[in-house]
């Protein structure tokens, strides 16, 4: 799975995609930015998507 941007510190990226890639690919979207942001019980994970034959970036999400 190719991802065009990540910022994942702390993270386990392998064990990120094991779970989000079955999400993704039965939702027929791929991923473009994961952005892992925050610190402790305040961290948030971002999740840029699109469609694979989208024309123009994030049209149809």
């Amino acid at each position: 799975m190719h991802i065009a941007h990540e910022k994942l510190l702390g993270l386990d990226k392998e064990a990120l995609i094991a779970l989000v890639e079955p999400i993704l690919v039965a939702h027929g979207v791929t991923p473009v930015e994961f952005v892992w942001a925050g610190r402790g019980g305040d961290s948030v994970l971002s999740l840029t998507v699109e469609r694979p034959d989208a024309k123009v970036a994030g049209e149809g999400i």
